[in-house]
């Protein structure tokens, strides 16, 4: 175990009051999380609200709401201090303000790009391969999908059935998917993501969005979103857009950072699962069912899940102060100690994640 990840959970450890010494034991609210290294209470206590928001919800349009806490991108480095609102009519987390330019806030290096897969990613291959067998067993699939979220699927996929991955990156998980007879194909809106699925042999990802490619108009047994909605500027809009491209029967599935999971709440702005700014909405379980009525969309199943590597990466943030992760909360050895943690949380209904699984109201609402 890195001995920078020692010394901050004895850190972490001593601030929570378990020793006696340090601070004294401090209870978490929205506006008051686990005070980031080298501060007091004092230093972290938040100044007045500002003014209301200026953005209106993308679930409910209401412009009020609740500013809960400012951080920065601690993942990445670029500059820039963002704030977090929470819509005063339905409880929407929105990013504030929004960048002009949203493609500017994903440098060359962002890892979801790289055209190498990692350990990691070959791991969820590996499970997705499993998943999408026509033939597997029910009761280890539903294992597999516990351990590993990302290949989480829903029901069996019958053999055949069309799979489109958007915001696919490198086409890893569409390869894996292809692998298994599935006709598995990826929308992606990085050029540079696209150029690496083709390096890795993957001609089934093509440039754009869900709303506008050259598959636009085409339609799916499965539309799947993986960490994408939260980086959407319209989630409602975009789940809109895979209910009019569902096939009868059809069904969405959604992964994403859960903002009322255990790790928020204790790490607050240093929680890896904000990644500012190019996370734009940050949910929770209420506000996922939400966003899918307002889509026209019935929550089948929805659950936390855990995130592999997002609690080594926050308690990494939290150590500096919130600012930039020092990278050790990126090491694999770091993230598989810290896994468990993830698991048992995600078992008692407070996991880094939230999984949900959606379908059309009825056959005849996605005229």
């Amino acid at each position: 175990m890195p001995h920078a990840l020692v010394r901050d959970i004895r850190t972490l450890w001593s601030m929570k009051g378990a020793t006696g010494r340090g601070p004294k034991r401090i209870e978490w609210s929205p506006t008051n999380p686990l005070p980031l290294a080298g501060q007091t209470e004092a230093a972290e206590a938040m100044s007045p609200p500002p003014p209301a928001s200026q953005l209106a919800c993308d679930v409910c349009s209401a412009t009020t709401g609740t500013r809960l806490f400012e951080a920065t991108d601690h993942r990445e480095g670029l500059e820039g201090t963002f704030t977090l609102v929470a819509c005063g009519g339905c409880g929407l987390v929105r990013t504030e303000p929004r960048p002009d330019d949203l493609a500017a806030w994903y440098p060359p290096s962002y890892r979801n790009h790289a055209a190498r897969p990692s350990v990691t990613v070959r791991a969820i291959g590996s499970a997705l391969r499993y998943n999408a067998r026509p033939s597997r067993n029910e009761r280890l699939a539903k294992v597999v999908g516990w351990l590993v979220p990302n290949a989480a699927l829903g029901p069996r996929v019958e053999a055949g059935a069309r799979v489109l991955d958007v915001g696919a990156g490198n086409g890893a998980a569409v390869s894996a998917l292809r692998s298994r007879g599935l006709d598995a194909w990826g929308v992606e809106p990085s050029q540079m993501a696209v150029e690496a699925a083709r390096a890795n042999g993957v001609e089934t990802v093509v440039v754009g969005t869900l709303e506008a490619s050259e598959l636009s108009g085409q339609t799916w047994d499965m539309i799947r979103f993986t960490h994408v909605l939260e980086h959407v500027p319209s989630p409602v809009e975009t789940l809109r857009a895979a209910l009019a491209a569902l096939a009868p029967g059809g069904r969405v599935v959604v992964l994403v950072p859960n903002f009322g999971g255990a790790g928020r709440r204790l790490f607050g702005r240093a929680w890896d699962g904000l990644e500012l700014p190019r996370h734009l909405h940050h949910f929770t379980r209420a506000t996922l069912t939400r966003t899918f009525a307002q889509a026209g969309l019935r929550t089948a199943s929805i659950g936390t899940a855990a995130l592999f590597g997002v609690t080594a990466a926050s308690l990494d943030a939290w150590s500096c102060g919130g600012v930039r992760q020092r990278g050790w909360g990126s090491s694999l050895a770091a993230r598989a100690v810290l896994y468990p943690v993830d698991l048992a949380l995600a078992s008692v209904g407070l996991g880094e994640g939230l999984l949900g699984v959606a379908m059309a109201e009825s056959d005849g609402s996605r005229g």
